[in-house]
């Protein structure tokens, strides 16, 4: 995509890399921390195993990386967390698919320092400007109307268009769905049990697993298993699931639940095909995984390799080819358009939103 825009990566010189503090969590989800890890050696085990693997599919993917690798680092936690934050830095300085993300995410650094209003409001904008230079047109629709869009709104209104078609629904992010005034609401968690709520057999007697597991969402299911019979368990690569567990390398049995509910989790796993292919090996045959991820349905998956903070710690961006990659891995996918079909007025008085997700079958 012709990019009309500053490139805002020269105004933001390498000097200033290792200003970034990134936080190499390795997370399946971004709403847990790892603090407190090492007083539990197993958790302690996994996270680090985890971000030695991560380390590796940096590497493979980019060789040149190898030199920075040392056979401390699969044996020391901090040394593994150092050095994943240095590549977490470095790897935009030879991968320009990985420049946007790296540029957001200075911005972001910059936007939580600067203690001005006026100011965090502008780093809005290049943020805004960014995610449309990387197609992320619904991370962009701050720039509608504006003056620095006036220049290649035919390109912004196509983009958004093309997305809107595609994804089938109109833009509305679970952030705006939100009533105005109202904290603490959670539209996805909202919009999950909505689904769940009209689709009660999926749930009735069946063994399911959710992983990083929603709150609200997490709650509902609590409430709703004793009466379903439902053998409800959860799992996270940190403290407080039933299951202590890497998605890439789950140590559970083949064929073991019905239901794998799996939402806004693949985003933040840099080896995702592994992960998709453990969520189909512990399905029984006829099971479903139950998904989703942010996707930019006018473009196929950005591959940033790096954490973007201003993504919630995302590594990609999925698009229109993320239904190829659940095929390739084993499963026939039926999109649920059951939110997507609800009108726009429904989702503001149910604080819900268009949420596109999958039904993927073993």
């Amino acid at each position: 995509m012709k990019k009309h825009l500053i490139n805002l990566n020269k105004r933001l010189s390498v000097k200033g890399i290792n200003l970034v503090g990134f936080n190499p969590r390795l997370i399946i989800s971004n709403k847990n921390n790892n603090r407190g890890y090492k007083n539990n050696v197993s958790e302690y085990n996994v996270l680090h195993q985890s971000m030695v693997r991560y380390i590796h599919n940096l590497i493979e993917k980019y060789p040149s990386l190898e030199k920075y690798n040392h056979e401390v680092i699969s044996k020391n936690f901090d040394s593994a967390r150092a050095l994943l934050s240095f590549l977490n830095n470095y790897v935009p300085i030879i991968d320009k698919d990985s420049q946007e993300a790296y540029t957001r995410t200075l911005l972001s650094t910059l936007k939580s320092q600067c203690n001005n209003k006026s100011y965090a409001e502008y780093m809005n904008v290049l943020i805004a400007q960014s995610n449309f230079n990387d197609g992320v047109i619904d991370r962009a629709m701050l720039l509608y109307g504006r003056e620095e869009v006036k220049g290649y709104m035919n390109e912004f209104n196509e983009m958004v268009s093309a997305h809107e078609i595609a994804y089938g629904a109109k833009i509305i992010t679970e952030y705006s769905a939100k009533k105005p005034n109202l904290t603490g609401i959670d539209v996805r968690g909202n919009s999950l049990i909505e689904y769940f709520s009209k689709n009660i057999k999926l749930l009735q007697g069946k063994n399911v697993l959710h992983i990083s597991p929603n709150k609200v969402l997490d709650n509902w299911f609590k409430r709703k298993a004793p009466t379903l019979k439902m053998n409800y368990k959860t799992l996270n690569l940190f403290p407080g699931c039933d299951y202590l567990e890497d998605i890439t390398r789950m140590k559970l049995e083949d064929g073991q639940f019905d239901l794998v509910v799996n939402h806004r989790v693949l985003e933040h796993i840099s080896d995702d095909r592994s992960a998709i292919k453990e969520c189909h090996r512990i399905l029984k045959k006829g099971g479903i995984l139950n998904v989703s991820v942010p996707q930019s349905m006018n473009q196929n998956t950005k591959e940033w390799n790096i954490q973007d903070i201003s993504h919630d710690e995302h590594v990609r961006q999925y698009g229109k080819d993320f239904e190829d990659k659940l095929n390739q891995n084993g499963f026939t996918v039926s999109v649920v358009t059951d939110l997507l079909a609800k009108e726009i007025n429904q989702h503001f008085r149910d604080n819900t939103y268009p949420m596109r997700f999958y039904n993927c079958y073993k």
